[in-house]
């Protein structure tokens, strides 16, 4: 058997911490390997992920849950194949420390390939940087966006525009890696992105 342990601490009380965590539909947006969730009960949800190359789905039943404390997990099956705890516990009046134990028993040829651990440790790793980032001191727990006026730059005739954009792993304007996943971008940051229409009008080419 395998343990899998991460931890994140989010700058939003305990309490939103909590609420957000339970909202089980949001999980394929903050782990790539989770394809999709669907409750199909007040304790019973139905987990579409992807193993390696290959789907899989499994139904998972909450078996113990404190408000703004704990959830405890396993999947349904008769001999499971993992059960989890995920701790919450107040780090201050606006924070809140978030502590995933993941416990895996493989029972099948996919479970047993190399790494396997490895790769649930980092989507673990993943899901609980992605919370971190995407969870906000609202009522909702969600961002709250206001659309301003402003005046659009422009360029003459034979001249393009240059502006830098937000991207994943970026804080204003210093990026911390090399990888943006939000538009599919790992290993480097030296991309200059052209609209399509701009490219045939100055006859430019990719790369």
């Amino acid at each position: 058997m395998s343990v899998v342990e991460q931890s994140v601490e989010v700058e939003v009380p305990v309490r939103t911490a909590y609420d957000q965590w339970t909202q089980f539909k949001s999980f394929p947006r903050m782990m790539n390997p989770v394809l999709r969730v669907d409750q199909v009960g007040p304790a019973m949800t139905r987990w579409k992920v992807r193993v390696g190359p290959l789907p899989r789905e499994y139904m998972a039943e909450i078996v113990e849950q404190r408000p703004d404390s704990l959830i405890a997990w396993r999947d349904a099956e008769r001999h499971p194949r993992h059960w989890g705890e995920v701790y919450f516990r107040a780090a201050g009046p606006d924070r809140a420390v978030i502590e995933v134990q993941l416990h895996l028993e493989p029972r099948g040829l996919l479970d047993r390939l190399p790494g396997t651990a490895n790769r649930v440790r980092q989507a673990v790793r993943e899901a609980l940087d992605n919370f971190n980032e995407g969870v906000y001191a609202t009522a909702t727990g969600k961002a709250m966006f206001t659309c301003d006026d402003w005046d659009m730059s422009t360029a003459p005739p034979g001249h393009l525009v240059l502006q830098s954009m937000r991207s994943h792993d970026q804080w204003n304007t210093i990026p911390y890696t090399d990888n943006d996943r939000y538009r599919g971008i790992h290993g480097r940051r030296n991309i200059i992105m052209v609209n399509p229409d701009d490219m045939a009008e100055l006859s430019l080419t990719k790369g």
